[in-house]
């Protein structure tokens, strides 16, 4: 028995005309990279979330990247990422110059919650240092139970 989790063909079916009529008008401004359509994005998202500010960015690293930047993480910094996560987790942290630390996750919820890494002991997480993060990834969704005792 075949039991299909969603029906794509259908889905697309409703926004067809929607999509095609989209992907013509870019083709016809010859506008792919940060065009009328990024700038519109970006506009009307920091509006839903009630900010001044968006940015739009190229894929899923690269909004983490920019994220960790932005907290001002760099070269000679640690972040702490959970063993069990997607690569783009580990790799945005390298690609701001900072070293990432793979620490255990909880077993039962398989995430680095904050009371398990607080019981990890890595030697090499310099735990005196101001300087080092937790970056809290799930590869299941948010499971922040124990970030907002911190």
């Amino acid at each position: 028995m075949n039991i299909p989790l969603i029906d794509l063909k259908a889905h697309h079916q409703a926004l067809h005309a929607e999509i095609t009529s989209a992907i013509q008008n870019i083709l016809e401004r010859t506008d792919f990279i940060l065009g009328q359509d990024v700038a519109k994005f970006e506009e009307e998202f920091a509006a839903f979330c009630g900010t001044k500010y968006a940015v739009g960015v190229s894929s899923g690293v690269a909004a983490l990247e920019l994220s960790l930047l932005a907290f001002g993480i760099g070269p000679g910094d640690e972040v702490l990422v959970p063993a069990h996560t997607f690569t783009a987790t580990a790799a945005a942290v390298s690609f701001t110059g900072a070293k990432p630390v793979f620490v255990d996750v909880d077993p039962g919820h398989l995430d680095s919650g904050c009371d398990q890494t607080r019981r990890s002991h890595h030697p090499e997480y310099k735990s005196d240092d101001s300087s080092s993060s937790l970056w809290p990834a799930s590869r299941y969704g948010p499971d922040s139970r124990d970030l907002q005792k911190t």
